[in-house]
């Protein structure tokens, strides 16, 4: 099962509190069960399970559910919320871009999720190299702190193979938004090569190190 960012926020968002109980359950419903570029396999039976004889009223949606044809749906602000904007030298981005580009999604949406040189003034090109600042996460506070710790990898001399930095976002993404900026901070101000929750402080040692000493110790 594909663990994906969630916004803790919606139960604060007016739009959200306005829909009917269905209509909130279908939207999350849909966001858990779209393909990691955003599109929805139209699945009727699947949906009657869980919200029986539910058709939504797709106008209430206010533009976050675009229709591709009977059989497919699309989520316009998915893959920013989950991604930011798409970078092709990533690997997961590549593989987003791709299906999208499978999919037909016209030029101009297509253009306004990328990051790309060729989409930035000839005089900012040399900075955008150089700076390699690496957009993943829709939040701005998450994304600046993300690269705050991929630059203190650097700065240990342990830097980030594009693996290591896979696996690091796919472990926030278990996390509220609020509880990964804690992770990264706390890593960051530690100085520590991994993410970890932000539990109990034993003097600087991860949670799950003092427990396994604490444990040594019993035995």
């Amino acid at each position: 099962m594909a663990k994906r960012f969630t916004d803790s926020e919606k139960w604060a968002d007016p739009w959200f509190c306005e829909i009917t109980e269905r209509d909130r359950g279908f939207w999350m419903y849909l966001l858990d069960n779209c393909n990691h570029a955003g599109f929805w396999k139209v699945n009727w039976i699947l949906v009657d399970m869980f919200f029986p004889g539910y058709r939504p009223d797709l106008s209430i949606f206010n533009g976050r559910i675009k229709v591709i044809n009977e059989g497919k749906w699309f989520l316009p602000k998915y893959i920013e919320f989950q991604y930011g904007k798409l970078n092709p030298d990533s690997r997961i981005h590549a593989s987003v871009i791709s299906v999208l580009e499978k999919e037909r999604v016209n030029e101009e949406l297509l253009n306004s999720l990328l990051t790309l040189p060729s989409r930035v003034m000839d005089k900012d090109k040399d900075k955008v190299i150089t700076n390699k600042r690496i957009s993943v996460f829709e939040d701005e506070k998450l994304d600046r702190t993300f690269n705050a710790f991929v630059e203190m990898r650097k700065k240990i001399k342990a830097p980030m193979t594009e693996h290591a930095m896979n696996l690091v976002i796919n472990k926030l993404k278990d996390y509220s938004i609020e509880t990964a900026v804690k992770m990264l901070e706390q890593s960051i101000e530690r100085s520590w090569r991994g993410v970890f929750e932000v539990q109990g402080d034993h003097g600087g040692i991860p949670e799950d190190y003092f427990r396994k000493k604490q444990m040594a110790r019993k035995y």
